[in-house]
């Protein structure tokens, strides 16, 4: 029988916004790239939260 880990940890990468999704500079502008990040970001973060992680760390540059 499976158990439940204990002390789980998602560290999650992010870079600036003004710098992320930069293949996209010739089909978006850059605040429709940091938007889209931003989105990307919410949709990770609240995926993590459903999966009962409780200690969530975001780190960029």
């Amino acid at each position: 029988m499976a158990t439940e880990p204990e002390n789980v940890i998602a560290i999650v990468p992010m870079k600036p916004l003004s710098q992320g999704k930069s293949r996209l500079a010739k089909t978006l502008t850059a605040e429709q790239r940091a938007d889209l990040a931003m989105g990307m970001l919410r949709r990770v973060l609240l995926a993590i939260r459903a999966a009962s992680v409780e200690t969530i760390w975001v780190v960029g540059g």
